[in-house]
């Protein structure tokens, strides 16, 4: 069987929506390809897959899984360079990843955060998996930043030989941007058996990660700008983890939900029995 060296920059899990793409990418990569899994630890996050040496609960074809702590000061030493590119590189790991790769058929780097190692690597199949375009990330809030994350990420998305993104949107803008002909795939959380009938709920579903501030700047709009105008009572569903140090930040938003009797519940899995 080939082999597939899987670099990610997060612990793969059901914490959060980018996470569990990993999961199901290394899960369903297993079933075809001897996999080895390297990850980066991250704050009260766990791996949740297991290798064929744990024999009461494996994944089938996943042969090692390492992890690594990000070291906080690397990123100094490639100033000029935007730190969410530099944050997890590290001199050993490079080494380590260049002494290895010619026993491996695929090199797959899962997010960006971790390409940069793709600069110093050299190997024919590269392939990098984008969960944003760090470009539109940026531009959004900062035209300054976005230039400097600009020039970092066209040598980067160059360096590969596929490159897969979340949407034609994302597609379009590589090819537009950095002159990159990229693929879009369909991701899924994990399979749902829906009911054939629904029976209607006067409920709100808010899901996503909820430290990152693009999704809770959402969040605190509808509370802000739609909330006022709901007449009667409504439930409300907050799914994924990371509300807590939002919610203490921004309390006084949160407190319009209590205030007006709606029910706030936080979930702090993708997972379980929630659909």
């Amino acid at each position: 069987m080939k082999r597939i060296l899987y670099i990610t920059a997060f612990p793969p899990c059901q914490k959060t929506g980018g996470q569990q793409f990993s999961l199901n990418a290394i899960r369903e990569l297993s079933q075809k390809y001897i996999v080895d899994v390297w990850y980066f630890s991250y704050p009260e996050h766990s791996c949740e897959i297991y290798s064929d040496t744990d024999s009461l609960t494996s994944d089938h074809g996943i042969a090692n899984i390492c992890d690594f702590q990000i070291q906080h000061y690397d990123f100094i030493k490639r100033f000029w360079i935007h730190p969410l590119f530099t944050r997890r590189f590290n001199r050993k790991i490079l080494h380590k990843i260049q002494s290895v790769s010619s026993d491996y058929d695929i090199l797959y780097f899962d997010f960006s955060q971790v390409a940069l190692y793709s600069l110093h690597v050299k190997h024919p199949h590269k392939v990098l998996r984008m969960h944003d375009v760090m470009f539109q990330k940026f531009s959004r809030k900062n035209p300054l930043m976005a230039k400097w994350v600009t020039g970092t990420e066209r040598k980067i998305v160059r360096s590969f030989e596929k490159v897969f993104v979340p949407s034609i949107k994302d597609a379009d803008l590589l090819n537009r941007v950095y002159g990159v002909n990229a693929f879009y795939t369909n991701e899924y959380l994990k399979p749902v058996d829906f009911t054939a009938t629904v029976e209607q709920k006067k409920q709100f579903v808010f899901y996503g990660y909820w430290k990152r501030s693009e999704n809770t700047d959402g969040l605190i709009w509808f509370v802000q700008k739609v909330l006022p105008l709901l007449k009667g009572k409504y439930e409300f569903i907050v799914i994924g983890g990371g509300l807590d140090s939002q919610k203490q930040q921004s309390a006084k938003y949160f407190e319009s939900i209590y205030n007006n009797h709606h029910l706030l519940e936080q979930i702090e899995n993708f997972g379980g029995n929630n659909q």
